[in-house]
Parts: C-alpha cells; structure tokens; sequence
C-alpha cells in the first residue's frame, strides 16, 4: 500500500509541473529585403538591368573572428537565403538566414556578398543562454529600426526591408 501512495505522490508530481515559457516572443532567425536601384526597380526581379542572381549570392557568417560561406546541400534553401515571388507588385523578395553564431558581447554578424562587387553586412544581437530572441539589428552599421519596414500587402502580416542602392 506505501508504494502505491508513493507513485500515486510521484504522479502527481509530474502531473503537476507546468513547463516554463519564455516571456519573450522569439525573434526572426531571418529577414526579408528588396533592393531598390537607382532607377527605382527592384533588384530581385528577373526584368532589369542589374538583376541580382540567386546563384551569385553567398552568405556569409562571422564565426571565430573568420567570415565562413554558408552551402548546406541538405537543407531546402543550401545558401540560408532564397529569392521568393511575393505574388504581389513587389516582385520577387529575398530572405536571408541569420547567423546563429555570437561573440562574447552577444552580437552575430552576417554578410551578404551580391556577387556584383557590393556587400551588406547585418548584425543583432542575441541571448547567448538561447540564442533567441534577435533584440536589435544593425545593416551596415544603422539600425534597422530607422530603416523602413514594409507590409507585402495591407492584408498581409509579411514585412520586409527596402533598401536603396546606387546602381
């Protein structure tokens, strides 16, 4: 009868912990942006001049003080970037994946390569016990809180970044 009390007392003991849940939201571990040229087109979009490939692109994550090319040929988008039709006027948007990777300050750094000569450089910082949530980024040294966020649509909770360029 005693063992029986204990494992009704165990039972009940596991029945009643309640996991815990972060308090905060987790960030994105990726964000999505269109590049604007100069003439006001977006660079994802196969019908312009200065179109930029998804096959030129490389993704880069700082890791070690050493910038390291990202090709997963296991994963559905190998670079950890992707260009997608938004299925809007926007055209085609391109999401780029995040590095994980973080110095001793908390703050990962990513560098997009266009393959056209010009590159971007995004840092955030991260909880280094979880690595989530992305709290703050930075593109090419500004934060991206100052940068316009944009909704696909009015109806669609989708955002991205706009960013010019000058080519």
């Amino acid at each position: 009868m005693r063992t029986l009390i204990y494992l009704l007392i165990i039972a009940m003991c596991f029945t009643g912990c309640e996991q815990e849940k972060p308090n905060a939201f987790p960030g994105p571990k990726g964000v999505s942006i269109v590049l604007i040229g100069k003439d006001g087109q977006n660079l994802f979009n196969s019908n312009v001049k200065n179109q930029i490939e998804i096959d030129k692109i490389k993704n880069l994550f700082l890791i070690d003080g050493e910038l390291v090319e990202q090709y997963h040929a296991h994963f559905d988008s190998p670079k950890m970037c992707v260009i997608v039709d938004s299925q809007t006027d926007i055209g085609n948007v391109f999401f780029l994946g995040l590095s994980a990777y973080f110095n001793s300050e908390g703050l990962s750094t990513t560098v997009v390569d266009w393959g056209n000569g010009d590159s971007d450089t995004i840092q955030a910082t991260v909880l280094p016990s979880t690595k989530l949530p992305y709290s703050e980024f930075w593109y090419n040294g500004v934060s991206m809180k100052t940068l316009t966020l944009k909704a696909y649509t009015e109806e669609n909770a989708d955002f991205y970044y706009e960013i010019k360029k000058d080519y």
